[in-house]
């Protein structure tokens, strides 16, 4: 259904391309929600997330996906705001999916992540008529992954029933950071299956 291991996307580019999104969640330090914004995921401006080349063991070669927070004046918060940053393929689901298992596999590595910083890797379905409301969810914590040995992750979720036609699929990877606290995280050959449910 989908694979993407980075190497042939344009490392000077000034977004990651192939479709990849970012939505962003501003809060401020008491966890208000102040504002979001979005759009296609950045390559090269030092916000959000790059395409890099010197992290890869053999299977990652030659580049991988770096994905982190951001927290500057220049996006309108402060330093002691949350921000919480989503990078992202997505889909709709339709009739055909219905019954069938979603599966994302990916590799990861911690890059320069610190406290107070979290990440995660997700797959999931949202509901628009709900909201946007999470419908189905599959994570796995990668805040306190190895920043030296690359690890193989998977994540799945199965589509129920046709209630779930039109809903958002979504896979990607997720950090929340404030106090522009070291927050990097890589990624590379990602991956996502469908198959029946077993």
């Amino acid at each position: 259904m989908y694979a993407q291991d980075f190497n042939l996307l344009d490392i000077s580019s000034i977004t990651i391309g192939d479709g990849w999104r970012f939505y962003a969640n501003v809060f401020d330090s008491e966890g208000g929600f102040k504002f979001p914004y979005f759009g296609d995921a950045p390559n090269g401006t030092g916000n959000i997330s790059s395409i890099v080349d010197d992290q890869g063991g053999v299977p990652q070669a030659p580049q991988q996906l770096s994905v982190f927070s951001c927290c500057g004046t220049s996006e309108g918060h402060f330093g002691t705001d949350k921000v919480e940053i989503n990078v992202f393929e997505e889909r709709t689901v339709g009739i055909d999916d219905v019954g069938k298992t979603f599966v994302f596999a990916f590799d990861a590595k911690g890059g320069n992540i610190e406290p107070p910083t979290t990440a995660l890797a997700f797959i999931q379905t949202l509901d628009p008529t709900a909201g946007y409301s999470t419908s189905a969810s599959d994570t796995v914590d990668t805040t306190n992954i190895s920043k030296v040995a690359w690890g193989s992750f998977t994540l799945s979720i199965t589509i129920p029933d046709g209630t779930f036609i039109g809903h958002i699929l979504q896979f990607g990877f997720r950090n929340t950071s404030s106090g522009f606290a070291g927050s990097s995280v890589y990624y590379d050959n990602t991956v996502v299956t469908k198959s029946p449910t077993p």
